[in-house]
């Protein structure tokens, strides 16, 4: 890691947020929007809205 001069308790806050959003980003991208992978997870598949015209 890069040497970085802060207390403990910042580099820790800052190591959990950068996780967090980390985490869920890849969550989103990678299983909530593929239908593969909503099925290995035991998801449910998206329903497709019809237009109304």
């Amino acid at each position: 890691m890069v040497p970085w001069h802060a207390t403990i308790i910042v580099e820790h806050a800052v190591v959990v947020t950068i996780s967090l959003i980390a985490i869920s980003a890849g969550y989103d991208i990678l299983v909530r929007r593929t239908r593969i992978t909503r099925f290995l997870f035991g998801m449910r598949a998206e329903r497709v809205r019809a237009e109304r015209t």
